[in-house]
């Protein structure tokens, strides 16, 4: 009988654990000044894990975080990346972006 509760722990510890890898895998819970959104990333990754707050992100920071920007704006989400950055800026970035999507 206690051999039985343990392997059924253990059995759903691994169903549990699997289940987290999986969403930290393929979604990204991204919080900015417009709200929370949940989006998939195009490729299973660890690059963004979980969560990202973006509300006070520069052109520096975006630029560090590419993948992220091709994933909001497959989403339809781009604006977080405008409102965060100058129009003239976002055009470049969204039309690089773009370019990007277009050659996978």
């Amino acid at each position: 009988m206690f051999f039985m509760k343990r392997f059924t722990a253990f059995v759903a510890g691994l169903l549990f654990g699997g289940a987290a890898m999986y969403l930290a895998f393929t979604i990204v819970v991204v919080s900015s000044e417009s709200g929370t959104f949940i989006i998939e990333k195009s490729s299973p990754s660890l690059a963004e894990i979980g969560y990202v707050d973006v509300s006070g992100w520069d052109a520096k920071e975006w630029a560090n975080h590419l993948e992220l920007q091709r994933d909001l704006v497959a989403t339809g989400h781009g604006d977080i990346i405008k409102n965060s950055l100058g129009a003239e800026l976002f055009e470049n970035v969204l039309k690089s972006v773009q370019d990007g999507i277009q050659q996978q």
